[in-house]
């Protein structure tokens, strides 16, 4: 439930569609088993009475927010394999994000493990935002800037970004600065562990370069310890709202 009205508010904060989307799995539904993955429940719902009522459930916040915010929500369920039905639909619907939530329990080194999220994390073509139990999006901090976004007035959000200067932080930082455009956010260019190096300082010089342009403010917050570490001292210090990482995670 958390997942659904964080998610609805990151899409609002994006003036963006949202797509609910819900999997139904044949493992934890034999009901669904006769069925071929990828079949729409909308199909067979009369069928399946029972799931259909569990499916109505799962989506009755989705059905809630449609009547207090100004966004469009949709909502679908389809067969198959969670993470294949994620995957194809986020192919087929061409989103732009997919917001999913986590059980979060794993050590911090395999928080994903054994996950629809982490499957989906690690094939995805596009951004994932990974809400983890009681996520809440910030909107405290004394010292935060005051902005309208989305036709309300709300805290500036802070963005913390994790470069290592390695293969593909250019494209990350850039990636950073569209999702800050869009979210009128402040970034926070972090490189955690020994000090940073020359590829890593260029990337921050050139962000905060193109930052000006936009008037995004970049805050340089580096820190000499483990970068989960790192990342979460530094997120519960300034207010942070997101963290975008790289990863080179990928299943064959």
């Amino acid at each position: 439930y958390n997942s659904i009205m964080q998610g609805v508010r990151f899409a609002a904060m994006l003036r963006a569609e949202v797509i609910g989307l819900h999997a139904v799995d044949p493992k934890k539904h034999p009901e669904a088993r006769a069925h071929a993955h990828g079949t729409p429940f909308a199909q067979i719902r009369d069928s399946h009475p029972q799931l259909a009522k569990a499916i109505e459930e799962y989506f009755l916040p989705f059905r809630q927010l449609t009547r207090t915010t100004r966004i469009a929500i949709q909502t679908t369920a389809t067969i198959g394999d969670p993470v294949e039905v994620i995957l194809q639909a986020a192919d087929v619907l061409a989103v732009d994000a997919i917001v999913m939530g986590t059980q979060g329990e794993a050590p911090k080194a395999e928080l994903f493990a054994g996950s629809v999220a982490r499957g989906v994390f690690s094939r995805s073509k596009v951004p994932v935002l990974v809400l983890p139990p009681n996520t809440q999006i910030q909107t405290e901090g004394a010292d935060k800037e005051v902005v309208e976004i989305a036709g309300e007035v709300t805290t500036r959000p802070r963005i913390l970004v994790g470069v290592d200067g390695g293969p593909g932080s250019a494209d990350l930082a850039s990636e950073a600065m569209r999702f800050a455009r869009v979210l009128q956010a402040e970034l926070y260019f972090m490189h955690a562990g020994a000090q940073a190096n020359p590829e890593a300082r260029q990337i921050l010089e050139a962000l905060t370069t193109v930052a000006s342009q936009y008037w995004i403010k970049v805050k340089d917050v580096s820190i000499s310890k483990d970068p989960v570490d790192a990342a979460i001292e530094i997120a519960d210090k300034e207010y942070i709202d997101f963290f975008i990482f790289g990863t080179r995670l990928r299943l064959k």
